[in-house]
């Protein structure tokens, strides 16, 4: 008998242990009252050292509600990988058909996920390579399409909100951060295939999203800076488009559409954390050497580790797109005087950087003292006030300028 009064004892302890891990009050009297008279103090004994323990390594100890979420996290996982995987065997299965050739993107996303969708517009409909895809609106820019800053401003906040969340969720990793682990783990479809005239593009319908990036782009950094982009759209635009294509240029250069916009800051949040960012060189004055460095550590283009620079720098400075001789849009630290509008929508001035790179000539390289009303507007835009200017040439018709307050007047 006294064998299984021990038992007894021991399974009392165990119920003790088991509430505490799980945060449910214990009643201790009414536990003793169920054990043999002759194992209460041994139980007692053993329960006042479980309380010892716990309150020694309980800061050590998982939550029972993080355990929870962690199972709920697991089980969404699972179901992902296994739409992913069903997804990848329709793939092996169109492969040997020649899916992947001569068939509109459309058709090739639509095969892999198994599903029918209307196209969100005529260029859906056309073959790879088709003019229908080159970078829409680079010829001519209606002024009365770009959005509200206000409009701009909120969708960006919502992009940084959801890039840090799914940075989070994937284990805050450091740089440079791969977004085909981070598609993965969201269970998107990644498929690298050449295509002409489309660098990117999304396709979503329901909880199952894909996503194709061309293998024809050399560099790396654009590359994953395109996936992040893609990745943003799933996110964030799935109940407004069930089809999104584009160029490299829409990507890096359309920051004035709030869509566009949120899928560009959700990339530049998720490959380049603003925490992360401010401890290298937040604190650093603005160059394109400190971009190139920002560009190579984090593996994203120039254009993404440039507007990131400024978006979290300590110092009044801003950063222009100019293509083909319009600024197609601006980003500026919190340093920079509010009160002090850039000109967007129209063209550099004559005597700028920019518009001798865009007309053809050298680079100078460093900055270059610049009228500040060449570039600003307001009223509050002292007539002596002197920006420094350095621009570079990205692509033939696209040049990022850099403008820089070393001093910011007083009740700017």
């Amino acid at each position: 008998m006294p064998s299984e009064i021990d038992a007894q004892a021991a399974e009392l302890l165990e119920e003790y242990v088991r509430a505490l891990t799980s945060g449910r009050a214990v009643d201790v009297t009414e536990l003793l009252s169920r054990c043999a008279a002759d194992q209460r103090e041994r139980l007692q004994d053993a329960i006042a050292g479980a309380d010892l323990l716990r309150s020694s390594y309980e800061p050590y100890l998982v939550r029972p509600e993080l355990v929870e979420r962690s199972q709920r996290d697991i089980a969404a996982l699972r179901a992902a990988r296994q739409r992913l995987d069903g997804a990848r065997s329709r793939l092996a299965e169109c492969l040997p058909r020649g899916i992947l050739r001569g068939q509109t993107i459309q058709g090739l996303l639509e095969s892999i996920l198994g599903v029918r969708t209307q196209p969100a517009g005529p260029a859906a409909e056309q073959p790879l390579g088709s003019p229908a895809f080159e970078f829409r609106g680079a010829r001519k820019i209606d002024k009365a399409a770009f959005a509200s800053q206000a409009r701009l401003e909120a969708a960006a906040r919502e992009a940084a909100r959801e890039a840090d969340r799914v940075w989070q969720r994937a284990g805050a990793p450091d740089p440079p951060i791969d977004p085909r682990a981070i598609a993965d783990m969201l269970g998107i479809i990644v498929i690298e295939h050449d295509t002409e005239g489309c660098d990117g593009c999304a396709m979503l319908h329901e909880d199952l999203s894909a996503i194709v990036v061309n293998a024809q782009v050399t560099h790396e950094g654009r590359k994953r800076f395109t996936l992040a982009h893609e990745i943003g759209h799933c996110l964030l635009h799935g109940k407004w488009h069930q089809f999104i294509h584009e160029s490299l240029r829409d990507i890096e250069c359309s920051w004035a559409s709030e869509h566009e916009l949120g899928a560009n800051v959700f990339a530049s949040e998720l490959l380049m954390p603003a925490e992360l960012v401010t401890a290298d060189c937040g604190h650093e004055e603005p160059s394109f050497d400190a971009i190139d460095s920002l560009a190579g550590k984090y593996g994203v283009s120039r254009t993404a580790a440039a507007r990131r620079l400024v978006d979290t720098s300590d110092f009044a400075c801003a950063l222009l797109c100019v293509l083909e001789d319009t600024v197609r849009w601006f980003t500026k630290s919190s340093e920079f005087p509010k009160s002090y509008r850039i000109r967007r929508g129209e063209a550099p001035p004559h005597s700028s950087d920019a518009a001798s790179l865009l007309a053809g000539e050298d680079e100078r390289g460093g900055y270059w003292e610049t009228d500040a009303a060449w570039w600003l507007e307001g009223r509050h835009v002292p007539d002596d006030l002197v920006l420094l200017e350095d621009s570079r040439l990205i692509y033939g018709d696209h040049v990022l300028t850099l403008l820089f307050m070393k001093e910011v007047p007083e009740g700017a």
